[in-house]
């Protein structure tokens, strides 16, 4: 009975022995702890970081591993890295972008976004800004006022070369000889204050016979105007009379006559055959405010 009882504790202590082995190996002081504790810890950006502690508190191992990058939308830096490997990251307005490890494998270079010129870098306290120019547009406005008043008449237009406001100024006809046909020309006044200056030479010679060349000068026009006829001998002193109802004028010491419609007159240069001078048509005195259309005809020597 007692060797069984002895068999029966001998059993009893090797169950224990066996079951204790199984657990930690040996009996555990009072106050220690067995088993295995995992921490699993979640960061705010996505990486997953688990902590695994084996044994007792004493004579344990504990165990960390990181899984993922631990990188934000802002800075786009973690830990250790490959050189050259690109990740995906957040953008600012919510898309992707894509962080670059730098060639050190410190870190990742600032997230990059398409169509953004502003990035952040945390871990290096590093903030680039895109400056955004406001162009302001200078709205350049010209006043400009036409003022087309004139002092004298309405507005028209002269078919006729200008200025020839002034004897200098006169348009040159050419000239005529004693034998040919009456010439003309048309123009425009505008107003009383315009004046239209025209000149030609007449021409004497053979074939014109032994008398004087008889000038005839006529206007016809739209309104009433004044003409004026001028004359100066190429040799010699001119000598002529101004017709009825015309008067007498000068301009530059050159004699004329001045009167309406037509002005006729014998030309003769006095101390020589040679009746050849210079003729000046002259037209003013339009009514003010008139636009006065005319045409002239001229005949150095009507036959």
């Amino acid at each position: 009975m007692r060797a069984l009882h002895l068999a029966s504790a001998s059993i009893t202590a090797l169950l224990l022995a066996v079951a204790a082995a199984g657990c930690s190996g040996g009996s555990l002081p009072e106050g220690s702890a067995s088993g295995t504790e995992t921490d699993t810890d979640t960061d705010t950006d996505g990486a997953t970081d688990s902590t695994t502690t084996n044994g007792s508190a004493s004579a344990g191992t504990t165990t960390t591993t990181s899984a993922g990058s631990d990188s934000n939308s802002a800075s786009g830096t973690g830990g250790a890295c490959v050189p050259g490997m690109s990740i995906a990251c957040a953008c600012p307005d919510g898309g992707d972008g894509a962080q670059v490890c730098n060639a050190e494998g410190s870190g990742y270079e600032p997230c990059e976004c398409a169509g953004s010129s502003d990035s952040t870098t945390s871990a290096s306290g590093t903030t680039t800004d895109s400056t955004t120019t406001d162009s302001t547009t200078t709205d350049a406005t010209t006043d400009s006022t036409t003022d087309a008043t004139t002092t004298t008449g309405d507005l028209c237009e002269d078919p006729g070369p200008e200025p020839n406001e002034t004897r200098e100024d006169s348009v040159d006809l050419g000239m005529q000889g004693c034998n040919d046909e009456a010439e003309g020309y048309t123009g425009v006044l505008n107003g009383d204050a315009d004046v239209d200056w025209h000149t030609y030479a007449g021409m004497w010679g053979q074939g014109c016979g032994f008398g004087d060349p008889n000038t005839v000068t006529t206007v016809t026009a739209t309104d009433a105007v004044r003409i004026c006829v001028y004359a100066e001998c190429f040799q010699g002193n001119a000598d002529f009379q101004c017709p009825n109802g015309s008067d007498q004028d000068a301009v530059d010491g050159i004699d004329g006559c001045c009167g309406q419609d037509e002005l006729a007159f014998t030309f003769n240069c006095s101390g020589t055959n040679n009746e050849s001078g210079r003729f000046w048509i002259r037209l003013d005195q339009a009514p003010a405010d008139a636009c006065v259309e005319y045409s002239v005809d001229y005949d150095f020597n009507v036959n």
